[in-house]
C-alpha cells in the first residue's frame, strides 16, 4: 500500500505542475492564450471580491450600482415605462413595448 500512495502523490504533483505550465504546448508548440490567464485571475479572486470592487468604484465615481436579482425579467422589461411582457419566447431577440405608443 505504501508504494501505491507514493505513486498517487507523484501523479498529483505532476498534474499540479502541468496545470501551472506557461510555456508552449509540447504537442503543438503554441503558446497559451492570454485570455485564459485573465479568466483564471478573475475566477481566483471570486465573485464577492469583484462585486466589492465594482461597488467601491461606482461610489468613487458618484454612480449607483444596481444589482439585479437572478430571476429579474430584464429582457422582458421596457426601459422607458417599466412595462413587463408576460410571455417572451427564447427565439425572440428584440422586445417592442406594447404598453403604449409613447415608448417607442
Amino acid at each position: 500500500m505504501a508504494s501505491h500512495d507514493k505513486v498517487q502523490r507523484k501523479l498529483r504533483r505532476a498534474q499540479r505542475q502541468a496545470s501551472r505550465r506557461t510555456g508552449p504546448d509540447r504537442r503543438t508548440g503554441q503558446m497559451p492564450s492570454d485570455r485564459w490567464r485573465k479568466a483564471r485571475a478573475v475566477a481566483d479572486t471570486g465573485m464577492g471580491e469583484v462585486c466589492r470592487q465594482l461597488d467601491y468604484k461606482a461610489t468613487w465615481k458618484g454612480r449607483a450600482l444596481v444589482v439585479a436579482d437572478r430571476w429579474f425579467p430584464s429582457s422582458k422589461t421596457c426601459n422607458d415605462c417599466g412595462a413587463v411582457k408576460a410571455k417572451l419566447r427564447l427565439s425572440q431577440r428584440t422586445f417592442a413595448c406594447e404598453a403604449g405608443g409613447a415608448c417607442g
